[in-house]
């Protein structure tokens, strides 16, 4: 399965989906992510063993590279 969300800022709401879908039996292969805000999120959740792929990061958006 596959963690879909909008934006990652510290990760919270993603890691509650994961620990939803865990608790009903299910298995997540990655999360994407539309936005990573750059915040923690993305290392909050690689903590917990998951990769993270994000379509862009706020420097991608800000052009602040």
């Amino acid at each position: 399965m596959v963690v879909v969300d909008d934006v990652i800022t510290t990760g919270g709401s993603t890691i509650q989906a994961i620990d939803a879908i865990e608790e009903a039996g299910g298995q997540i292969a990655f999360v994407i992510v539309l936005v990573d805000r750059e915040e923690g999120g993305r290392a909050n959740i690689e903590k917990r063993g998951y990769q993270v792929v994000p379509i862009f990061t706020r420097a991608d958006l800000t052009d602040n590279k």
